[in-house]
């Protein structure tokens, strides 16, 4: 869509100014069909006005969008919606509750997936997910590393071998 702002632009950028060159001219020579000053002025501003118009379009066609949501609110706000979701989402989803385009919400998932936060998956249909580790409730709760360790040690059946343990 852009590029048809652009291109209609400079057409009619190109078109009004052909006709403003003409007014000028015929103001500074003087129009020997008849053609009043005061239509010829008219005609000037008129088409100064849909020269100026066509550049403004032209202009919009070239500028990039910039959101309108900062970097750091964008993964405020997909964090904030993963952590309701129990960490599973879809690009769509982002899309439809954090107010971002498609496009948006996937670089931005994208972007929180290469920082480790969180990991994509493909779903048993085809669908595309990230989870967040962090946000997925589990059954167990999480205990801290030196428990975990000492319960490991408590489970883990003695090695019994055959070969001589030379460090005792």
């Amino acid at each position: 869509m852009k590029k048809l702002y652009i291109v209609f632009g400079i057409l009619v950028t190109i078109f009004s100014s052909f006709f403003v060159f003409a007014a000028i001219g015929d103001l500074i020579t003087g129009d020997k069909q008849g053609t009043s000053v005061g239509v010829l002025l008219g005609l000037l501003v008129f088409f100064l006005g849909t020269s100026f118009s066509g550049i403004l379009l032209a202009r919009y066609g070239f500028s990039k969008e910039k959101s309108k949501v900062s970097e750091f609110d964008q993964e405020q706000r997909v964090l904030a919606l993963a952590k309701t979701t129990q960490g599973k989402l879809t690009v769509a989803e982002v899309a439809l509750h954090c107010h971002l385009t498609i496009e948006e919400s996937k670089t931005i998932l994208d972007k929180i997936a290469a920082q480790g936060v969180a990991e994509m998956q493909f779903t048993d249909k085809g669908d595309f997910i990230y989870l967040f580790p962090s946000f997925i409730k589990n059954s167990a709760p999480i205990l801290p590393f030196e428990q975990n360790l000492a319960n490991y040690q408590e489970t883990e059946p003695e090695k019994k071998s055959n070969k001589p343990n030379l460090l005792e």
